[in-house]
C-alpha cells in the first residue's frame, strides 16, 4: 500500500497557527532568527518555550546555523496536540530560491517530520511571497517530492497521514490544490 493511500493533502485558505497538527514547518534565515512574518508569529504564540527549543537547536548545529534547505525539528511539550516547530534554511541575504531549494527544503522537512513520528503537518506555501519565484516551480517541485516519496518501497510506513498547505493567498491555495489534486 503506497503512502497516499492513507495520505490526506489539503490546502487551506486560513491561518496556519489555527492548524491542530503535530508540527508546523517555518522556513528562516540559516541563524534560526524568527524576525520574519511566519516566525514572529509563532514566536508570540509558542513563547519561551519555542525560543528555547530554538536556541538549543542553534548549538547542535554546525557553526550554530543550518544550510540551504537542512531542516530541524525542536520539540515543544506544553501545545497538544503541536509536538514541535520544523524550521528550514531558506534564505541567506542573496540566495536564489530555486527548484533545487524548494525541493530540498520539502524532503527535509518531511524527513523530520517522519523521524519525530508526526502524523499531521501543516506547512505555509514558501516563497511564494516574494514574487521572486514562479509559483508554478513551487507547485511543480511539491508535487514531484510527494511523488518520488509515494513510489519509494515502504512509503506506507510513513506516519505523516495529514499535509496541509496553508496561506492566507486565496488564489494560490486554489492554484496548488488544482495541482495536487492531480496526485491523488
Amino acid at each position: 500500500m503506497p503512502w497516499f493511500d492513507k495520505l490526506n493533502i489539503d490546502c487551506i485558505h486560513g491561518d496556519i497557527l489555527a492548524m491542530q497538527t503535530e508540527a508546523i514547518a517555518c522556513n528562516v534565515n540559516l541563524h534560526l532568527d524568527m524576525n520574519y512574518s511566519l516566525g514572529k508569529q509563532l514566536a508570540a504564540k509558542y513563547g519561551a518555550e519555542l525560543k528555547t527549543a530554538a536556541n538549543y537547536a542553534r548549538q547542535l548545529l554546525p557553526n550554530g546555523s543550518l544550510e540551504l534547505g537542512q531542516a530541524i525539528f525542536t520539540p515543544l511539550t506544553t501545545f497538544p496536540p503541536l509536538k514541535g516547530v520544523i524550521f528550514f534554511g531558506w534564505w541567506t541575504a542573496d540566495n536564489e530560491f530555486t527548484r533545487a531549494l524548494i525541493y530540498r527544503s520539502l524532503a527535509n522537512v518531511l524527513r523530520k517530520c517522519f523521524e519525530n513520528n508526526c502524523f499531521s503537518l501543516a506547512l505555509p506555501l514558501f516563497g511564494s511571497g516574494s514574487g521572486s519565484m514562479p509559483f508554478q516551480n513551487f507547485q511543480d517541485t511539491v508535487a514531484q517530492v510527494l511523488e518520488e516519496l509515494n513510489s519509494l518501497n515502504r512509503s506506507d510506513s510513513f506516519p505523516l497521514e495529514e499535509l496541509y498547505f496553508v496561506s492566507t493567498n486565496h488564489d494560490r491555495v486554489e492554484q496548488l490544490r488544482q495541482r495536487l489534486d492531480l496526485l491523488q
